[in-house]
């Protein structure tokens, strides 16, 4: 009989040598993976459970939680090569809901006396569409193990990082559902021979769809780069590049707006083969920048490089445009003043894609106004802010929009206090589309306990009118 039961914190990795099957909390393996991995490593299975830890903005299953929380725990369980999950306190009803200090950790399941069966939850059957996800990649990764993990890292990296974005968690689903399939892996290759460029060698090469040519640099040392033009802008979902013989090592994917200026939105696995990397940008140009090969000094050979997502109905406005602040922020400053208008999804507040308040005291407040110079007189219609995605704590409590023609005199448009767009992860305020060359969002946020301690801002977007979507 093969032992195995859930542990937690200090003792856990002494125990986990005397188990069979390994089973950590997911917030004890969040904060030291290598024993556990270690002893997979060894041939012991790898599951992972939650109780009523771990709390704040892990993964977990709570009633205040969303439900796609549960279904990413299993994302993360294939990312990790975890192949079981332990129902802690599955049907716990020796206590009531409400006296429980987690809501609803004891009733994944609820009784039902009037048929003496059990009843699901909706957090339950989540868990089952996040195990229905985890037997997607788990085909695809029975011929393609690298990009069935570089999917499901895509969408998820650690129990506290991971992208609440349900509409791109769905978008990468497809994409994998389409692989284990055998279909390609990229339905819509936006970079299909669009005009490429490079540091040096035929970049033309990585995207003529033929996978017997190739964008090779002069040299594998130093750093080198390829790019490619989209035509206009798109939501990007990420990049899948497949590599020769000799590959890069490191390299990182940045976007751009105008060609010009880029910024960071993925870091390559650097393990050569067939990768892709998340991205949930929206650009028109994509750049892949290598400082590294697998050869040394030997170039390295992209076979293919693909863009997955989707041309925007309409363009966003505000992309790449500069901006000034009327406060300049404590936290992660953003000295180029590009981190709100470069296109890239910030996940947390250490990732330098966003930049911060800090509310020190409880009733400290912050208004700062960024002013947004699209360049050129045009109708406004939707003014779009992405929502600080790791804690909602340290989101704006209001935005309010103004447009002015000469940055000078601003007419009010609205404000919004709360998530109202896609996925909830968005700020959303439609007004009659009006001329304007400048774009004000102001920001109200004011520190009423100990959790909201501070404030960050994320994409600011503008449209004509309305926000369609992708094609």
């Amino acid at each position: 009989m093969k032992i195995g039961d859930a542990i937690v914190n200090q003792l856990a990795p002494s125990v986990a040598k005397a188990e069979d099957i390994v089973i950590p909390n997911l917030h004890t393996y969040t904060a030291n993976p290598a024993p556990y991995d270690a002893e997979k490593a060894n041939g012991k299975p790898l599951w992972f459970y939650n109780c009523n830890i771990p709390v704040g903005n892990h993964l977990n299953r709570f009633i205040d939680q969303p439900e796609w929380s549960q279904r990413q725990t299993m994302w993360l369980a294939y990312g990790r090569g975890a192949t079981g999950y332990l129902h802690w306190a599955y049907g716990n009803w020796q206590y009531a809901m409400d006296d429980q200090d987690v809501k609803g950790d004891g009733y994944i399941v609820r009784p039902d006396t009037v048929h003496n069966t059990i009843e699901a939850s909706p957090r339950y059957e989540s868990l089952r569409d996040g195990m229905e996800d985890w037997e997607v990649l788990n085909q695809l990764g029975k011929t393609n193990p690298g990009l069935a993990h570089d999917l499901a890292t895509s969408v998820v990296q650690r129990s506290d990082k991971y992208s609440p974005d349900v509409s791109y968690m769905q978008r990468i689903r497809a994409i994998a559902l389409d692989a284990a399939a055998g279909k390609p892996v990229v339905s819509k290759d936006l970079s299909r021979r669009q005009p490429a460029a490079a540091s040096s060698g035929n970049a033309a090469e990585a995207v003529d769809g033929n996978g017997s040519t190739a964008w090779q640099p002069a040299s594998g040392s130093g750093t080198n780069w390829m790019q490619v033009d989209l035509g206009r802008q798109a939501q990007v979902d990420g990049v899948r590049l497949r590599w020769g013989s000799t590959y890069a090592n490191k390299y990182r994917v940045l976007v751009s707006a105008d060609g010009t200026k880029w910024a960071e939105a993925g870091l390559g696995s650097g393990d050569g083969g067939d990768d892709f990397v998340g991205l949930n940008a929206k650009a028109r140009y994509i750049r892949i920048e290598a400082t590294g090969s697998s050869g040394g000094t030997a170039p390295y050979q992209l076979l293919d490089l693909e863009v997955a997502g989707n041309q925007l109905y309409q363009q966003n406005l505000a992309a790449g445009k500069p901006y000034e602040r009327t406060e300049p922020s404590t936290r992660f400053p953003d000295a180029a003043k590009t981190e709100a208008t470069d296109g890239v999804i910030g996940d947390d507040w250490g990732d330098g894609k966003s930049f911060g308040y800090e509310l020190l005291n409880v009733g400290d407040s912050v208004q700062p106004v960024v002013n947004i110079d699209l360049g050129r007189r045009q109708a406004v219609g939707t003014v779009r802010v992405h929502a600080y995605e790791e804690y909602p704590d340290y989101r704006p409590d209001k935005i309010t929009v103004a447009t002015s023609v000469d940055g000078v005199h601003f007419t009010n448009r609205g404000e919004v206090t709360a998530v109202n767009g896609a996925s909830n992860v968005w700020y959303d305020l439609s007004f009659t589309p009006a001329a304007a060359r400048w774009v004000r969002v102001t920001f109200d946020k004011k520190r009423t306990n100990d959790r909201n301690t501070g404030m960050f801002v994320d994409e600011i977007e503008a449209y004509g009118a309305g926000y369609p979507g992708p094609s």
